[in-house]
């Protein structure tokens, strides 16, 4: 992994568009860090959910869970909570199904005799991002923060301008 492609790395692009201190880690014990680490990742996680990136996109085979709901479906999967972000579809060969999210799990009417697979934005490495999205995170992340280290309302509404327009652009 180069080292431009960690999260401190992104984070540090953006503080010096604001002309913030660069960071290391976020834990360097710097203002700069501290206010990085507290918007990084739900920054990051937002921006992923906003669009359906096909370097964030993947399917995954669910797993069939032996209770069944209470009431409506007969059925429940497993949803492996640890990686989605946000679930785009569930099929069952090759054709939507209906179903609700309750929870980690999805009910549906489709018993353990059939594959279910699911496609979900997850959370991938900075060095798997895009560059049009990485540049994209780094604007959006420095109008998050010019307000917190600049004290500066409007340098942040240019960025934020300029941010939304990458963002079009990626």
């Amino acid at each position: 992994m180069a080292v431009n492609d960690t999260g401190p790395a992104v984070a540090s692009a953006a503080m010096a568009m604001i002309g913030g201190g660069a960071i290391s880690s976020f834990s360097d014990g710097t203002i700069e860090a501290e206010i990085a680490e507290s918007l990084y990742e739900d920054t990051v996680d937002t921006l992923l959910c906003a669009s359906r990136w096909t370097f964030a996109t993947d399917q995954i085979e669910l797993n069939h869970v032996s209770t069944a709901p209470t009431g409506r479906y007969s059925d429940a999967w497993q949803l492996p909570v640890a990686t989605i972000l946000q679930l785009h579809a569930v099929t069952c060969n090759d054709i939507r199904i209906k179903y609700d999210v309750y929870g980690t799990q999805i009910y549906c009417d489709y018993a353990d005799s059939n594959t279910l697979v699911a496609d979900y934005t997850f959370r991938p490495a900075e060095s798997l991002w895009l560059p049009s999205f990485k540049t994209a995170a780094e604007l959006q992340l420095a109008a998050f923060f010019a307000p917190a280290v600049r004290a500066d309302n409007d340098l942040a509404v240019l960025i934020q301008t300029r941010a939304d327009n990458a963002l079009r652009t990626a």
